[in-house]
């Protein structure tokens, strides 16, 4: 892996000019020899869309805000949709985007945001930055707004229905009674916190926690109180209930736990010793919904708060706070941010083992590449000001470990800023140093030899070789490198879809390759071994007729057989494989034969099954069929038929029939042309008075069968 060099800039959401420094102006970065602009500062910006060109953050005047960083353009977000602003106590807070930079989900006490809300209590809005509209969705499922404050909402998925908040309403179900010495609901801490996810497409509130008002527990113990994936299938919760058998803590020490608001299936994703001493915090979801990072502090100790990521395939989750070697942090890891490709994450470290660069125990922001293990420095590391702590913040893992949106005090980057409360939010991209790919095909050039073509590649590693070509990239970035495990092949990665774009087609192994937008998968030759890391992967045999589909989380072995492919080596969440229309699901450890061809035969004389053909034993018998591949076009390259035969009980049969030519001995196989083929089958003169069920193999797991009744 090559390494990487380093830009920054500096971003933010109002005009100022802080420290002397005007808009447009340099600001040095240090050790690394690189400088930032200045665009603007405000060190209240609260989160970003996935793509980072949306912000929501807060005003001088306690209002939220949304800031178009590619048009400049900035909208009023705690405001009605006619634009009238939050008032009353209107303290705003929280503010989340969503994935796509549409939706802006925030907390506020205002009175005048929905005619239905005219307390203080707190609750949650949904802001759509395309139409204007606010909606209330702090409400039961049948719209009753809480009686109690709502707050800590998560983002909403990418169609602006489905959130993640937290409430302490006592008219949101389920009603139980209130314990005891609790006689006021208006009480706001005699209720316990209980978690919800919202729908408001259909209005419908699900609780998420137990519910039970057992204790005065705050099972909330972060201002996170979960995540969404962009389609809104799965939410990402923290919270201290045992919402899993396998939460044994006894102490409600919080945990992250995955929700499929689908089929309601509940997974400890922060598993660990159930019941010792661990608290995890801070959970973040890939797009997808498979893979989720959050901080912690591990059963047995050293009780320093470290940062996991938990693939949904695998059974336990793994330590990111670790250098490349592998060796885990020996400092605080807090405040993850999973990129939404999962790719990566950032988080704030005060270790002094996990970059050469920072080896001092003061904030820096770090970006571990959860693909190969590497970790890049985004802020000063050791240049930072003699005796200066840090105070830097991820606030969003770019995809394709692409770099890391951060909020840190201006005064680290330019000495002439004397207010230490004074924060810019910064943008570091990495970047490959030198020309890995100088021919810009998307193609590293270790993977080249001289003479290769454009957007061709071959890695010799591999036996055999895994070769192949970029066809058609279909307006994307497709990146073809060389896979970090040398057992392996390529790695693939597209970017994310824009305008008219779908997905990339790539041929490799002889095999047609098509990968979605933002996905990314290792390919390696043997037949083809597919292990998609995010996104879908669909592999095709017989021009298109037989279509593998190996989801995130999941690989395969698809081999191209003479008739349609076999798939074997199947793990993760199962593959499906669709064949003239029928789709079969093929779950972990499994496998199976798929056939394109279409056999017709046989012909006469021989009836096919489940008619019983009579013919005398020893006679040879004339076996004519017909092959046709998934277009219909004649299959004129069979060069054998392997005969096999198994017995049959002759009383399963209900229609018999004589077979009423036979010809004088067996054959081989006689290509007829167009398709036509015949092969003359001696039967043995032993079988008299038996039944044989008769097996013609014509590869690829295309066969003809026929059953047979022997006379004396």
């Amino acid at each position: 892996m090559p390494p990487r060099t380093r830009s920054l800039a500096v971003l933010s959401t109002t005009c100022l000019a802080l420290g002397g420094l005007a808009a447009g102006a340099p600001a040095a970065l240090g050790a690394d020899g690189g400088e930032a602009e200045l665009v603007e500062a405000d060190w209240h910006v609260l989160s970003f869309s996935d793509d980072g060109t949306v912000a929501a953050f807060h005003g001088p005047d306690q209002q939220l805000y949304a800031r178009d960083l590619t048009t400049g353009t900035t909208t009023l977000v705690s405001a009605t949709a006619d634009g009238t602003p939050a008032a009353g106590f209107h303290r705003s807070r929280g503010a989340v985007v969503s994935r796509n930079g549409r939706y802006v989900v925030f907390s506020t006490h205002a009175t005048n945001l929905d005619p239905s809300d005219t307390d203080v209590n707190e609750d949650v809005y949904v802001k759509d930055l395309a139409t204007g509209s606010l909606t209330l969705a702090s409400t039961s499922s049948t719209g009753e707004k809480g009686n109690l404050p709502s707050y800590a909402p998560s983002r909403v998925s990418d169609d602006g229905r489905v959130l993640v908040f937290a409430s302490r309403a006592g008219n949101f179900p389920p009603l139980v009674p209130l314990p005891p010495g609790c006689p006021q609901p208006e009480d706001n801490f005699c209720v316990e916190v209980e978690v919800y996810a919202k729908d408001l497409g259909t209005g419908e509130l699900t609780l998420l926690t137990l519910g039970d008002r057992a204790d005065f527990e705050d099972p909330v113990s972060s201002s996170v109180v979960g995540d969404v994936s962009a389609d809104g299938s799965v939410v990402a919760v923290n919270v201290g209930d045992p919402l899993t058998p396998d939460d044994q803590d006894v102490w409600k020490f919080p945990d992250v736990f995955l929700v499929d608001l689908a089929t309601g299936q509940r997974t400890l994703a922060s598993s660990q010793d159930p019941t010792g001493f661990s608290s995890f915090f801070f959970p973040s979801l890939s797009a997808d919904g498979t893979r989720v990072a959050f901080a912690g502090d591990l059963a047995g100790g050293p009780y320093l708060e470290e940062v996991f990521v938990r693939d949904a395939a695998d059974a336990l989750p793994v330590r990111a706070s670790s250098s490349a070697e592998g060796v885990a942090a020996n400092g605080v890891a807090i405040s993850p941010r999973l990129a939404g490709d999962g790719l990566s994450v950032a988080f704030t470290s005060r270790a002094s083992n996990l970059h050469p660069d920072d080896t001092d125990t003061a904030d820096d922001v770090v970006v571990k590449d959860l693909t190969t293990g590497e970790v890049h420095l985004a802020t000063l590391g050791d240049a930072k000001p003699a005796g200066a702590f840090g105070g830097s913040s991820p606030l969003l893992a770019l995809g394709a470990v692409g770099g890391v949106l951060f909020s840190a005090p201006l005064a680290l980057y330019d000495p002439t800023v004397t207010d230490p409360y004074a924060f810019g939010v910064f943008r570091r991209t990495f970047a490959p140093s030198g020309p890995v790919d100088a021919d810009g095909d998307g193609v590293v050039d270790a993977l080249q030899p001289a003479g290769t073509a454009a957007g061709a590649f071959v890695d010799a590693s591999t036996v055999p070789a895994t070769s192949g070509a970029v066809v058609d990239a279909g307006g994307l970035a497709v990146t073809v490198a060389d896979a970090e495990d040398p057992a392996e092949g390529v790695l693939v990665t597209v970017g994310p879809a824009g305008p008219g774009t779908t997905r990339a087609t790539l041929s490799v192994c002889g095999l047609t390759v098509r990968l979605d937008a933002g996905s990314s998968a290792v390919l390696t030759c043997g037949s083809l071994v597919v292990r998609t890391l995010t996104g879908t992967v669909r592999v095709e045999t017989d021009g298109g007729a037989v279509v593998v589909t190996v989801p995130t989380g999941t690989s395969a072995r698809v081999v191209d057989t003479a008739a349609g492919a076999d798939v074997t080596e199947v793990s993760g969440t199962g593959v499906t494989v669709t064949v003239g229309g029928s789709t079969t699901a093929l779950p972990a450890g499994s496998g199976g034969s798929f056939v394109a061809w279409t056999v017709s035969g046989p012909g006469a004389p021989v009836d096919p099954q489940p008619v019983l053909n009579r013919v005398k034993a020893g006679r040879a018998v004339p076996l004519k069929w017909h092959v046709a591949d998934a277009s219909g076009a004649p299959v004129t390259t069979l060069t054998s038929a392997p005969v096999s035969v198994r017995n049959l009980a002759c009383g399963l049969a209900t229609t018999t029939d004589d077979v009423e030519q036979t010809v004088a001995g067996g054959s081989g196989l006689q290509n007829l042309g167009g398709g036509y083929y015949q092969l003359n089958w001696k039967t043995s003169p032993a079988w008299a008075g038996s039944c044989k069920t008769m097996t013609l193999d014509l590869g690829g797991g295309a066969v003809l069968q026929a059953d047979f009744q022997l006379s004396r």
